[in-house]
């Protein structure tokens, strides 16, 4: 098993609105800064939040899949497939399918939090395909209890959210102390991000918002030293296509 740690002072920075939303990325865009850049058909992720309450103006993307999992609090969604603005809130989760274009607007309330994460389909294929978004309220996600965890599933087995990109797994874990043996076969990469508590993989201890890449494993072998969240995404080690981040 290979891991590498992240902690929250070697992830890049942004911010948005003049500074009222302010972001740390587990996975930066190129040439942002930060240690970790694309993994297999993990293209970007972001922790963004605001205390006061901000805006993201409306922007265009394109071929991309984009998911937003509101961690914290509430947020409102704009886009030109729905045309309307919609409310998310903490515990739900929406996918943006760009497409051959799409524009979006997010709009925080004050003390909210997201990750959105952006995920790579084939570009070549998805460039051709019109765009479209589902949304997903709080109550689309079950928690399912396993051998000394609880588990809820977004996305892969078990998840609602319908992805083009194939075998991405995206799973939060909670987790009381102790042991615990989290799925991942030596065919995936796992990306965790640490939400509270403290955990162990291997040699490597989680603080809160720190991440851990990990690769290589036969099942992940994890510590709890008290509750905590585990916030994960996994995909395949080699995807089937050559990924975005492959060509630049």
């Amino acid at each position: 098993m290979t891991v590498i740690h992240v902690p929250r002072t070697e992830q890049a920075r942004g911010e948005f609105d003049g500074g009222a939303i302010l972001e740390r990325k587990p996975i930066a865009f190129p040439r942002e800064g930060g240690r970790l850049r694309a993994v297999s058909t993990l293209f970007y992720w972001a922790h963004a939040w605001s205390p006061a309450g901000g805006l993201i103006d409306l922007h265009a993307h394109q071929g991309f899949e984009i998911m937003t999992f509101v961690v914290g609090g509430r947020i409102h969604h704009f886009d030109t497939a729905g045309d309307r603005w919609r409310t998310i809130e903490e515990g739900g989760a929406q996918i943006i399918r760009a497409g051959s274009g799409i524009s979006h607007a997010e709009r925080l309330e004050p003390g909210a939090s997201i990750f959105q994460i952006w995920v790579d389909p084939d570009m070549r294929r998805t460039l051709e395909q019109p765009p479209s978004y589902s949304d997903y309220p709080p109550r689309a996600f079950d928690l399912i209890m396993e051998a000394g965890y609880a588990v809820k599933a977004y996305t892969g087995p078990g998840g609602p959210m319908e992805l083009e990109t194939p075998g991405v797994v995206v799973r939060e874990y909670w987790l009381e102390p102790g042991t615990h043996r989290l799925p991942l076969a030596p065919d995936q990469v796992m990306v965790g991000f640490l939400r509270d508590g403290a955990l162990a993989l291997g040699e490597t201890t989680l603080a809160p918002e720190e991440v851990a890449l990990v690769r290589d494993a036969e099942g992940l072998d994890v510590r709890a030293s008290e509750p905590g969240r585990f916030f994960t995404v996994a995909c395949p080690a080699r995807p089937a296509y050559r990924t975005l981040a492959r060509t630049e």
